[in-house]
């Protein structure tokens, strides 16, 4: 679930939170551990149109930051030695192409 605001043209800021069910891996235990997670993202971008024929296509530009808002406590502990060490935030560029229809 998102929602996405123009600035300016086709440059935006975008809002996302993300449901999830996630299956962890312990190596050391070798046994897999089951939880349930809401991520958040903001995101800012820029989407660029054009034609190829008759069909209209675009490409959407996009860097995000994002963190966990909830989680319960059924990660390995491997896991979450590793958020303390590399921090909860996570930032990422992104490319997304398309077509519209």
């Amino acid at each position: 679930m998102g929602y996405r605001r123009y600035i300016w043209r086709k440059a935006h800021a975008e809002y996302q939170l993300w449901p999830s069910y996630n299956w962890y891996w312990e190596a050391n235990e070798e046994k897999y551990y089951e939880g349930a997670e809401l991520w958040n993202e903001l995101r800012f971008g820029y989407t660029f149109d054009f034609d190829i024929g008759q069909a209209p296509w675009f490409i959407n530009v996009q860097y995000l930051v994002g963190w966990g808002l909830y989680g319960d406590d059924s990660k390995p502990q491997s896991w979450k030695d590793q958020v303390a060490r590399d921090g909860e935030v996570f930032a990422a560029p992104m490319v997304f192409m398309g077509w519209r229809f």
